[in-house]
C-alpha cells in the first residue's frame, strides 16, 4: 500500500531524512519513534504531500505520489486522513462542522451525513458531542475529534503526528487505542511518537529515527 524508496529530504545544510525506506501493508500499523529533531514531522509532511522529496520515491498502491498533477494529488489526500499534535479543530465550527468539512471534501451525498456523523462519534467515544464547540471540550475530547475527522469517511491511510504530545498517559493511550482499532478496515496507520512506554504497550511495529536515519 505505502512504499518510501531512499527518501531524502533537506532543508538547506541540515538533512531531515537520509535515504529512508520501509514499506507498510494494508492494514498495518506502523509507530515512527525518535527524537526530536530526528525527522519525525517532516517524514508525515513527504508522505501527505505537503512537501516533496529531494530524493526518492514514495508509492501509494505503486504510484509515485511525487509525480501526481493537481487533480490527483487531491484525490490522493481525500485516501488520507491526518491527525496532528495541536488539533487544528476549527474553533468557530462545532463538532459536526468540523467534521462535515472532511465529508464535503470527499463529496459524500450529503444525506447520508448526519449518520456518519453520529456513528464516527460513537467510535471515537463523543456521542452527543455534535453541537458542541472546540472551546467546550476538552484536550483529549479534541484529539478525539481529530481522531474522528481522520476516520470519517474511510481513508486508506491515516496520518497522526504525535497525536498524544500534548496529552497526559492516560488519555494519550485511549488515543492510541483509537488509531489502532477505530479506523475501516484496511486502512493503514502511521503514528508518530516519542513516548517509548506508549509504543511498548501497543505491540506493533516500529521504525527508529535519528539524525534523519533510521536506527
Amino acid at each position: 500500500m505505502l512504499s518510501l524508496k531512499s527518501v531524502t529530504k533537506k532543508y538547506g545544510e541540515i538533512v531531515a531524512l537520509n535515504e529512508i525506506s520501509f514499506s507498510l501493508g494494508d492494514g498495518e500499523v506502523l509507530f515512527v519513534t525518535g527524537p526530536s529533531g530526528s525527522g519525525k514531522s517532516t517524514l508525515v509532511k513527504i508522505i501527505s504531500t505537503e512537501i516533496l522529496p529531494d530524493v526518492g520515491e514514495v508509492l501509494f498502491n505503486d504510484l509515485n505520489i511525487g509525480k501526481f498533477n493537481n487533480k490527483e494529488t487531491l484525490n490522493y489526500r481525500k485516501n488520507i486522513g491526518v491527525v496532528y499534535q495541536d488539533f487544528k479543530v476549527v474553533g468557530d465550527k462545532t463538532v459536526r462542522e468540523n467534521l462535515e468539512v472532511v465529508l464535503a471534501v470527499k463529496n459524500v451525498p450529503r444525506d447520508g451525513w448526519e449518520r456518519l456523523v453520529a456513528q464516527v462519534l460513537e467510535e471515537v467515544k463523543l456521542p452527543g458531542k455534535q453541537n458542541h464547540f472546540p472551546a467546550e471540550l476538552s484536550g483529549g475530547e479534541l484529539q478525539r475529534v481529530a481522531v474522528a475527522r481522520a476516520i470519517i469517511g474511510e481513508p486508506k491511510l491515516i496520518l497522526a503526528d504525535e497525536p498524544t504530545g500534548n496529552l497526559d498517559w492516560d488519555t494519550g493511550w485511549e488515543i492510541i487505542k483509537l488509531l489502532m482499532n477505530a479506523k475501516p478496515q484496511k486502512t493503514s496507520v502511521v503514528i508518530t511518537s516519542h513516548n517509548q512506554d506508549l509504543i511498548k504497550k501497543s505491540k506493533h511495529k516500529v521504525i527508529e529515527l535519528n539524525g534523519g536515519k533510521i536506527v
